[in-house]
């Protein structure tokens, strides 16, 4: 990964962390469910909701690839939102390392 995974949770959001990311992991599996049967367009509704909550919750790398993501469906780049989605996939997994362990 070479983005930066510098989190900022405000102190009020902490406690709410681990439903967050157990909803990204579920946005995970709706993003594969997506792009395995073609429908761009939603993978770039569940996108756009990450785009939208990430840097809210103190999780900038998630806006940002969200904002990647939904720009691939809105083009139409399936290999593009596939790598994406990998790579959020494993931002995930990092973060929640981090703050569940």
């Amino acid at each position: 990964m070479q983005r930066n995974l510098n989190t900022c949770i405000p102190d009020d959001l902490r406690p709410l962390v681990g439903g967050f990311l157990a909803r990204r992991s579920k946005d995970v599996q709706g993003l594969e469910f997506s792009l395995n049967t073609g429908d761009l367009q939603a993978v770039g509704g569940i996108a756009h909701k990450l785009k939208g909550n990430g840097t809210g919750y103190g999780f900038p790398a998630i806006s940002e690839v969200g904002a990647e993501l939904e720009m691939a469906a809105i083009l139409g780049d399936e290999d593009l939102a596939r790598a994406l989605t990998a790579e959020f996939k494993e931002i995930i997994g990092y973060f929640q390392q981090q703050h569940l362990a």
